[in-house]
């Protein structure tokens, strides 16, 4: 009797160890969430210290999402809260982003403060301005903008990768990227709950791009609000990209205001 019971035992033994195996084989993640999990693995270092807020989102319905930093994809990078490389901005005509060329992570295990965006357009020509005039402006902007400042608004880290060997259009220099965030409502259904600015720089012909397999982050500020829910962002205005999915709160509100 005690043998045969020892033989069940190794034969239930060999059918758990055979069973688990075959679990682990199944388990092999796919191209993206290998993807997702490369760009999660990039140490973003912040060395601010001013407090961040959540957004109080019951009047809130515009959202500005601008690049903290473009370039290659480091494994780790210090966030200087606007974009330092101005490199990476041209006249040149780009291909703009599809479906198939952008992958958008929203890294929700860290958190960081929202962009700082000095943008200015520059000062009329003369007789509008004085040469003088301009040249004061010219001193003030450039001091300004070696100002390093993050802003106070609690957010997730966005990053966006270049996935193709084309050079892709993302968006105008004076102008915030093509991203909203979209939101589940009671009954499952994906709605808008920002939008973009209605004021846009209709002169502005300089382009944020982005190279083939480098990355662009940017920041999605955080909501107070006692509704739980999924949400995801929405990159472009015709062709639209999305992101990985995530857990937040917002104001129910939201979805009727931008209407």
């Amino acid at each position: 009797m005690d043998s045969r019971i020892k033989v069940w035992k190794n034969i239930i033994l060999i059918i758990f160890v055979i069973v688990s195996a075959c679990s682990h084989k199944n388990i092999e993640k796919s191209p993206l969430e290998k993807e997702y999990e490369s760009l999660h693995n990039i140490k973003l270092i912040d060395t601010f210290s001013n407090e961040l807020r959540f957004v109080p989102c019951n009047y809130i319905t515009e959202i500005k999402f601008f690049p903290i930093y473009i370039g290659r994809q480091k494994n780790s990078l210090l966030l200087t809260y606007t974009l330092q490389d101005k490199n990476y901005l041209s006249s040149g005509n780009y291909k703009p982003a599809d479906s198939s060329d952008l992958i958008i992570f929203v890294d929700t295990s860290k958190i960081v403060g929202s962009a700082y965006n000095f943008n200015v357009l520059p000062p009329p020509p003369p007789p509008y301005f004085t040469e003088k005039e301009i040249i004061e402006w010219e001193t003030k902007t450039k001091k300004e903008r070696g100002k390093l400042f993050r802003g106070g608004l609690k957010s997730y880290p966005v990053i966006i990768k270049n996935m193709k060997n084309d050079t892709l259009f993302m968006g105008y220099e004076f102008e915030e990227l093509p991203i909203i965030i979209e939101a589940k409502d009671s009954i499952g259904k994906w709605g808008p709950i920002t939008r973009n600015s209605i004021m846009k720089c209709v002169h502005s012909s300089i382009y944020y791009f982005l190279s083939p397999k480098e990355i662009l982050i940017t920041n999605c500020m955080l909501f107070e609000g006692s509704y739980y829910t999924k949400m995801r962002l929405v990159f472009g205005n015709r062709l639209k990209i999305y992101s990985n999915e995530f857990y937040g709160t917002i104001d129910y509100k939201q979805f009727d205001e931008i209407k």
